[in-house]
């Protein structure tokens, strides 16, 4: 294993230290590895981010620089933030 509880242990029981702090929180966060998108794709999260459609029963994800250019996605809601530079920066974003 190379994620998860199992590999991550001490950061996996700080995070379920917030969750028990705020359990509100339970419901609407998860825990996600990105390794899979950089490994596979090369996607630098720090230089780029995804976006989200919904076709069908299948939400389909494509990966797009951050260039600031204003395009659909900017429309669209965060919903995936990872902590880059010591701040949360969007990730992926998907429709409401």
């Amino acid at each position: 294993m190379t994620a998860g509880p199992e590999a991550d242990t001490a950061f996996f029981d700080a995070l379920g230290a917030v969750f028990d702090k705020h359990p509100q929180a339970k419901t609407r966060y998860a825990i996600g590895t990105a390794r899979q998108e950089a490994e596979k794709l090369g996607i630098d999260f720090a230089k780029q981010h995804a976006v989200a459609r919904v076709e069908g029963s299948r939400i389909i994800t494509s990966f797009h620089d951050n260039d600031g250019g204003e395009g659909p996605e900017h429309s669209l809601a965060c919903c995936e933030w990872g902590f880059v530079g010591g701040e949360w920066k969007c990730k992926k974003k998907c429709p409401t």
